[in-house]
């Protein structure tokens, strides 16, 4: 309710309207409507908030995903990369090897050809019989295992 009261002046009628309760009532009515308002507008903030959060905690965990990915390729280039130089270093290794076997059969080779060779010298330098023949190939035996 409220109240009122008439007053004229100069001819004039003026209404005035003192304290009434229904401004007090229209007042708290704005009061509430903002604080709505103002309470809207910070919901909607935080939920922004909560949202840039979340985002970017996506984006943290495509980065880690991404530097783990690229760790792991890495490591695999590296693992290949030693694979690599141990096959060339175990090629390397069986061709010295194979030289070494060769140069081990010539040398052997050369030195029963020597060994035949110098039997041959003693044989043609004496008559042979079965006897001293067999005395020759067993000399030559005892010769090549006393060498080894």
């Amino acid at each position: 309710q409220s109240f009122s009261y008439k007053k004229e002046e100069n001819g004039k009628t003026v209404l005035s309207y003192s304290l009434s309760l229904e401004i007090e009532e229209n007042k708290q009515m704005a009061n509430k409507e903002q604080r709505r308002k103002e309470n809207a507008e910070a919901k909607a903030k935080n939920e922004e908030a909560i949202k840039n959060l979340n985002d970017s905690k996506k984006q943290a965990m495509v980065i880690v995903e991404d530097a783990k990915k690229e760790a792991e390729s890495q490591r695999q280039e590296a693992l290949e990369e030693v694979k690599k130089e141990l096959a060339l270093k175990r090629q390397e290794a069986l061709k010295d090897l194979e030289k070494e076997k060769d140069k081990a059969r010539k040398e052997l080779y050369d030195e029963v050809v020597n060994l035949a060779l110098d039997a041959s010298k003693e044989l043609l330098n004496r008559e042979v019989d079965s006897e001293d023949n067999k005395k020759l190939v067993a000399s030559f035996i005892d010769n090549l295992e006393s060498e080894k």
